[in-house]
């Protein structure tokens, strides 16, 4: 102590037994610092003894305090801790706001530690040093306490629950207590009913044993047997940045594994649909990787309870997609597989025979394979170069459907081979709903892009069906318009030949063309078709703009009743002989095609017989009730019609045949007419004469004006045939609704003058109309 005036010098240095309770009371009362004072004022229920060394000074106005315990026992309570305090140890010292320890063993609850030496800053925040130290750590406890803190909190909130017992058998740590982000440290513990609920996981993890080393950046579990999901594995795994995020994980396990776990591990690695299983398996030797930046890599042995086997290396980055010699073993199937997508390339590989049951028992969407292939077959393809593309092998196959297109189609069978640049399809059976077609051709990949040479045959093609099928593939699927850098210019030819060809109720008996096409558009050439007896050669065009066609009919001295009964399904029967030409053409979709057709058309028959024809019949029904024809004309249900000629000649246009004229030379009387028929709407407007020979002497008594002059005049009734083209209607045409226009034209069609009376209808059968 310091005597003289203005010298304030003290300083006291002893060795004491103290309470610790009282020891406490003394120690808050010499402290200054409020931080340290603020956590001190958080422990109660002091119990204990230690021998210590006190040291106070250096002066009155600044007493400072060091303390060095070599024994001491402590019980406390810490607010923070919810848990009691039991310390134990060999050497403490504290001075200016900082605690060291050493050998110290102790429990926080049923949590119990030794051989810990570190330190203990209350300076600026909770800063903690800790070396050397052992533990039994109750993990039941320590992380509900651990978690109550708002800052651990924000930076664990992805951990929902911790279980289990953790043997820590070294721990090196620094940093503040309560930044875990701070933390710098390294342990290594064994651990025990182990359980972790986290939002990084599918579910509860599981892990009834195994050894874990871990550092603030990377955590390895060690010879662990793990259950997650339906899954039970052995594992040794590595995560990296688990405390800021995981952002890599590294995985070697074997066991089994369940539906579920499947599903969550196919979606965290993002695995293709068409790859992911729903048949539990079996695992072995299998290493996972999975990284957040760069991708996904997994190589192991697989097995299903139905005695599929499979091995299985696939890399999956954000440009690349790789597997490499994916085998497939079972009762059915012996294959291999690889494939190397890129955005710049694509290779594939296949060697063996694959059925589509091996993969059914497998996969949840076996969009891979329907029916079977096998071979050898090697594939490298370059986007936008087919010349810099190659393809190797053979392969044959079949029962392959398209369901996943939504299309009834099936290939029975094909076989192929290709050498570099070039595949050869030797065979083909293709079913498209009904329709067999079977196909034969070349593949050349070439400089100008893909050039094919195809063959198709078939005996009957309903082409209608066809349509159908397409059209409602196309409602259901979205098109993308432009190109894309997979997109390679695609032309060739097809030749096709069909034994028959039927589309909107005709039916064309053979059908040979050659199709080809390039870029967007496609040609078509009919080089033979024979449509109801009428040869029709002709071209389309196809396009998105729409189909243009070019077309000419022609037949020479053909028996007409083929042609009729073609044309009409029987409901007209008519023989002779016919000589018929035409040329069509039209652009546009649909309807619009349809109104544009246009070209002119004549047709003569000649020396015939008309059995069955709904407009002559109503026709001949009509003229047999007036006074001039009654009883005269033939019933065509019982006797027929015999003509000499039937002649006409017209154009069609805006979706209707327009004819000019039309010209029946008949045995008993003539018709001649023109008008139009709407193929839209499937109705006519015709306008009809019908002209006797045989009965002058008759026409002579019934005329009104008696002495009219007949010589070289042809004496005609008139009738409009409106109505269905299937059900027509026929009525008489009033002289004064004929026109001189109309007038005029008979007269050249028939080539003579021409009188036109109006016919008188017995009484009765007015009374009945």
């Amino acid at each position: 102590m310091g005597l003289g005036e203005n010298n304030d010098l003290f300083r006291l240095d002893i060795m004491l037994k103290a309470d610790l309770k009282q020891a406490f009371s003394i120690l808050k009362g010499l402290i200054k610092d409020e931080s340290l004072l603020k956590e001190l004022r958080s422990i109660d229920d002091i119990r204990g003894n230690a021998t210590a060394r006190l040291v106070l000074g250096e002066t009155f106005s600044s007493i400072n305090a060091r303390v060095e315990a070599s024994v001491f026992d402590l019980r406390a309570k810490y607010r923070k801790i919810p848990y009691p305090v039991e310390i134990m140890g060999t050497h403490f010292s504290y001075a200016n706001g900082v605690i060291k320890v050493g050998e110290l063993d102790g429990s926080l609850g049923k949590t119990s530690f030794s051989n810990i030496s570190g330190m203990v800053d209350w300076r600026k925040e909770l800063y903690m040093e800790i070396e050397s130290a052992k533990a039994n750590i109750i993990l039941d406890e320590i992380y509900p306490w651990v978690s109550s803190y708002a800052k651990a909190k924000q930076t664990i909130k992805q951990i929902e629950g911790l279980k289990g017992l953790v043997t820590l058998n070294t721990l090196d740590f620094k940093g503040p207590l309560f930044r875990p982000k701070a933390w710098r440290f390294k342990t290594e513990c064994a651990i025990k009913d182990f359980t972790l609920s986290s939002t990084l996981l599918p579910g509860q993890l599981t892990l009834t044993e195994g050894r874990i080393e871990a550092g603030p950046q990377k955590l390895i579990l060690k010879n662990a047997r793990m259950g997650i999901l339906d899954a039970n594995l052995d594992l040794s795994a590595a995560a990296k940045g688990y405390m800021d995020g995981l952002n890599r994980l590294e995985a070697t396990f074997e066991g089994n594994m369940g539906i579920e776990a499947i599903r969550s591990i196919s979606e965290l690695i993002n695995l293709p649909e068409d790859i992911r299983a729903i048949s539990p398996v079996a695992v072995s030797k299998a290493d996972l990787l999975w990284d957040k930046k760069t991708g996904t890599s997994f190589k192991g042995n697989l097995s299903t309870p139905k005695g599929l086997d499979i091995s299985l290396n696939v890399l999956k980055t954000p440009g690349m997609l790789k597997i490499d010699n994916l085998t497939i073993k079972d009762d059915k199937s012996d294959a291999s597989f690889d494939c190397n997508i890129q955005e710049d390339a694509v290779s594939i590989r296949f060697a063996g025979n694959l059925d589509r049951t091996s993969l059914d028992s497998l996969l949840a969407k076996n969009r891979l394979l329907n029916g079977w292939i096998k071979g050898n077959l090697w594939a490298r393809i370059i986007p936008g170069s087919a010349i810099e593309s190659t393809v190797e092998g053979h392969l044959q196959g079949g029962d392959i459907t398209f369901h996943e297109l939504n299309l009834p189609a099936r290939i029975e069978n094909f076989s192929l081979e290709a050498s570099q640049q070039r595949v050869i399809l030797k065979s083909a059976n293709l079913t498209i709903d009904d329709t067999q077609i079977n196909a034969t051709g070349t593949l050349d990949l070439s400089e100008q892009g893909i050039l094919f040479d195809l063959g198709l045959s078939s005996d009957d093609f309903e082409l209608d069906d066809i349509i159908n099928v397409f059209d409602k593939r196309g409602k259901k699927t979205e098109t993308k318009k432009g190109k894309n850098r997979w997109s390679l210019p695609i032309k060739g030819t097809t030749r096709v030949k069909l034994d028959s060809l039927t589309f909107r109720k005709l039916r064309w008996k053979p059908f040979n063309c050659n199709i080809s096409a390039e870029g967007e558009v496609v040609n078509v050439t009919v080089t033979k078709a024979n449509l109801c007896g009428i040869s029709t050669p002709g071209t389309l065009k196809i396009s998105p703009k729409g189909i243009g066609l070019d077309f000419k009919l022609l037949t020479k001295n053909m028996p007409l009743t083929e042609t009729i009964a073609c044309v009409s399904k029987k409901s007209v029967v008519i023989d002779g002989t016919l000589d018929f030409e035409s040329r069509i053409k039209g652009q546009g979709m649909g309807t619009q095609l349809i109104k544009s057709l246009h070209g002119p058309f004549k047709f003569t028959a000649r020396d015939g017989r008309i059995n069955r024809a709904p407009l002559l019949s109503r026709i001949l029904s009509l003229l047999n009730v007036t006074e001039i024809f009654r009883g005269k004309l033939p019933d065509l249900a019982s006797e027929g019609f015999d003509y000499n000629s039937i002649t006409g000649e017209g154009n069609l246009k805006d979706g209707k045949v327009h004819l000019a004229k039309v010209l029946m030379d008949g045995s008993t009387m003539n018709l001649a007419g023109h008008g139009d028929i709407d193929l839209l709407e499937n109705n006519l407007d015709l306008k009809v004469f019908a002209a006797p020979f045989k009965t002058v002497d008759r026409i002579i008594r019934i005329l009104p004006i008696i002495g009219y002059v007949l010589d070289d005049t042809l004496i005609s009734i008139a009738m409009k045939v409106t109505g269905k083209l299937q059900d027509p209607k026929v009525e008489y045409l009033p002289a004064d609704e004929i026109g001189s226009g109309l007038m005029g034209i008979m007269k050249r069609t028939l080539e003579v003058p021409v009188k036109v009376v109006e016919p008188i209808i017995p009484m009765e059968k007015k009374r009945k109309e």
